[in-house]
């Protein structure tokens, strides 16, 4: 029984990491999988994948942290019944919108707390792709075959995405998959509609890359690698990671995002900082390596990414309307503290707040602020339970960071990713797109479990061991 027990679980194992892997290489393809068929579709991919993974064994540790994940879901699910469901306790909280349509339409409806009927239901496709990469990918990257396959998965299909982008850019940069583009015509958007989606996307796969090369420079015995020996140069396992790295910077940089190019920049730095500090004697030779890496970046920036640096110079770090849509939506928050305005609710309510100071070109159909928006859907508390659910991420993937003596890269590479999609969310909506959401949700469950040391390891976990590489993992026990 027990040898059939442990069958089950490597076969499920396996078939749940190969459903997961082709959700992150596939789901950018039809343009973000911002359509609802295809996020119905994704749905059910990770629904089978969530079924599969659940065979597998987790340590109390692990445990802990995916209760904790669920009992959020739990209190998500309230707040969404609270919305949509009339009820005497919650009169206080119903939207006035209802009395006033009733007045209106001299038809008496029931009030609830939403602004509209049924699209918090509607909404929760996102959400559910969110929950279900984030919770795969953590219990299947216990295993560390299993989160560097993650995390290979997500860098080489960012790249060929950018080898793509570049190509179809050079051919016609006015289509997308053969379609005329709406927006961003001398921009690089590769299968994304947004420049600023894809900048990111990008931005996060060459902080992957960039750990990938990391490993490598410190798996290269002193002496092996001769700078001199071309042949050495190019036969030597350091040449793929940085010319992936190398790609995915240019196709990131001609895309023109200033906010996504500028926090992949700062992912980049943290990532690389986390890989090498304990390489640093010291806190001051840290801070000198993160003065050096900022010089660096700004050196990169000038040479590869000249029209974001034109932008930046030109039209600064962001733009008043920006601003001023950010105080239109605190104004919503104000209105509506508790239980919000409804999930997915942004786009016909904030005309009512829009502020007269915001250009009258375009819709305003997100708030370029994803926490804010949240805020303004979902209320107060829910966001501030998930801003401290965040936090508490990060913490997780610092500790990887400053307490694994080994296998630091994956930790590493999912904070910088974190702190970078952080920023970028902070002035546009890049977790809003399911496509980039799972995939980012994926390689950040597998950061956080692996963010964990092993307790068999305990001991011995401050001997230097060689780690094996990254790009092509091994899919073994």
């Amino acid at each position: 029984m027990k040898r059939l027990a442990r069958t089950l679980r490597r076969w499920s194992g396996l078939a749940s990491l190969t459903l997961l892997c082709i959700t992150m290489v596939l789901s950018p393809m039809p343009f973000g999988s911002v359509g609802l068929p295809s996020i119905v579709v994704w749905v059910a991919v990770l629904g089978v994948a969530g079924v599969l993974a659940s065979f597998q064994r987790l340590g109390s540790r692990r445990a802990i942290v995916l209760f904790s994940l669920w009992a959020f879901c739990a209190c998500w699910i309230a707040v969404l019944l609270l919305q949509i469901w009339p009820s005497p306790a919650s009169d206080w909280l119903d939207n006035p919108i209802w009395a006033e349509t009733a007045k209106l339409l001299s038809t008496p409806l029931e009030p609830i707390p939403s602004a509209m009927r049924f699209q918090p239901v509607l909404s929760q496709g996102p959400f559910l792709l969110a929950v279900l990469a984030l919770s795969c990918a953590f219990v299947l990257g216990a295993k560390g075959a299993y989160a560097r396959s993650i995390f290979a998965t997500f860098a080489w299909s960012g790249l060929l995405y950018a080898i793509f982008g570049i190509v179809s850019y050079l051919i016609d940069p006015s289509k997308i998959l053969g379609y005329d583009k709406v927006a961003y015509l001398a921009e690089l958007t590769a299968t994304f509609y947004n420049r600023n989606t894809a900048a990111i996307y990008f931005g996060c796969c060459a902080v992957v890359w960039s750990v990938f090369l990391s490993e490598a420079i410190r798996r290269q015995a002193p002496g092996r690698l001769n700078l001199r020996n071309w042949r050495s140069v190019l036969y030597s396992e350091l040449l793929p990671p940085a010319l992936a790295l190398l790609v995915c910077l240019v196709a990131m940089f001609m895309t023109r995002s200033r906010a996504g190019s500028l926090a992949s920049v700062v992912g980049l730095i943290i990532a690389l900082l986390g890989f090498f500090h304990r390489s640093l004697p010291s806190r001051r030779s840290l801070a000198i390596a993160g003065l050096a890496a900022v010089v660096g970046a700004g050196m990169l920036i000038q040479f590869l990414g000249g029209g974001v640096a034109e932008r930046v110079s030109v039209e600064g770090v962001s733009d008043q309307g920006r601003w001023q849509a950010y105080l239109s939506t605190w104004r919503i928050i104000e209105s509506n503290p508790w239980l919000g305005t409804g999930l997915g609710s942004f786009p016909w309510v904030f005309p009512a707040y829009r502020s007269p100071l915001v250009s009258a070109w375009g819709v305003w159909d997100r708030a370029h602020n994803t926490l804010l928006e949240l805020a303004s859907e979902v209320g107060v508390p829910m966001a501030g339970l998930l801003a401290i659910g965040w936090i508490a991420m990060g913490v997780v993937l610092a500790y990887g960071i400053f307490v694994r003596r080994r296998r630091v890269g994956l930790p590493a590479a999912a904070f910088g990713i974190l702190v970078a999609v952080t920023l970028h969310t902070m002035v546009d909506f890049p977790l809003q797109i399911p496509a980039f959401s799972v995939v980012f949700f994926a390689v950040l469950g597998a950061g956080l479990t692996q963010s964990f040391r092993p307790r068999s390891l305990t001991g011995t976990d401050r001997r230097p061991v060689i780690e094996k590489s990254a790009i092509l993992p091994e899919l073994s026990n």
